[in-house]
């Protein structure tokens, strides 16, 4: 029964810990690297041939993954991998498209310049602050549950 309980304590502190965290998109709306595709009017024929490469790379990524389970996985491979990806995308699109693609890119590019950096780090720490907060609030109502002897085996 304790460890019932302290199972499903801990999915709640789990729980709250992934709502407390900012959410973030896959790559459904984006492509190969943050690639927006979604606003470049896409066939369902280049959606489909997309859609493949994305799976082939997915696959690549965990690959390269599962062959380094004890290290990180060798950044420069992944990059090549994106990089790939990136162009097998591009090949498929029309000229308006990459030069649509082009606008935006440099869109998304001036956008980012424009933002106050410093300010982004100041929102970060105080996120991290709150969040710290909840995780805190949550293992103290998880305390009383735990053993001496569990709560030795966490720390």
């Amino acid at each position: 029964m304790r460890k019932l309980m302290m199972t499903i304590m801990a999915l709640l502190l789990l729980a709250t810990v992934a709502i407390a965290q900012p959410q973030r998109g896959g790559q459904g709306v984006r492509g190969a690297k943050g690639l927006p595709l979604a606003e470049l009017d896409l066939s369902q024929e280049q959606k489909m041939q997309i859609k493949a490469i994305q799976q082939s790379n997915r696959a690549e990524m965990q690959t390269l993954r599962a062959n380094s389970q004890d290290q990180r996985p060798d950044r420069e491979a992944m990059k090549k991998i994106m990089e790939d990806t990136r162009t097998k995308i591009e090949a498929i699109l029309t000229p308006e498209q990459k030069a649509k693609l082009a606008t935006l890119k440099e869109e998304r590019k001036d956008a980012w310049e424009a933002v106050d950096k410093e300010a982004l780090k100041t929102d970060l720490k105080a996120h991290r602050e709150e969040l710290k907060a909840v995780v805190q609030a949550a293992r103290a109502q998880l305390d009383p549950f735990i053993s001496p002897e569990d709560q030795a085996a966490i720390e």
